[in-house]
């Protein structure tokens, strides 16, 4: 990707974790490309600690997994995000393992709404 001249680029990660545990995942790949385009303007990968670090400049981008960490399964649907000239921006992506089944809520653990207090007590 060509910069024009006078952009700066922001520095950013982009994080991937287990969609349940929250445990970092390391071998994600992403393309990233413009909003509204599919040409690629970065390539990266995740690391052990589940981050990929890379800089892009100001504007609207997506993030889309091309190869998803082993015994995981690739999310198809890309991710929008914005890059602003901050001192940094975050792209946080969650996958699945492949035979997690769904998940099921037991009503019978949540917390009654009569026990949370709602206001002053006297």
């Amino acid at each position: 990707m060509t910069i024009p001249p006078g952009e700066v680029e922001t520095e950013g990660t982009l994080v991937k974790t287990d969609r349940i545990t929250g445990a970092p995942l390391a071998g994600a790949s992403f393309v990233i490309s413009r909003c509204g385009s599919d040409e690629a303007v970065r390539a990266v990968t995740t690391g052990a600690n589940g981050v990929a670090a890379f800089a892009l400049p100001s504007g609207c981008y997506k993030a889309t997994e091309t190869a998803a960490p082993a015994g995981y399964l690739r999310d198809t649907a890309a991710v929008a995000f914005e890059v602003k000239l901050t001192p940094r921006f975050e792209v946080r992506v969650t996958n699945s393992k492949i035979d997690a089944g769904p998940v099921v809520r037991n009503p019978d653990v949540r917390v009654p709404i009569a026990s949370v207090p709602s206001g002053r007590t006297f």
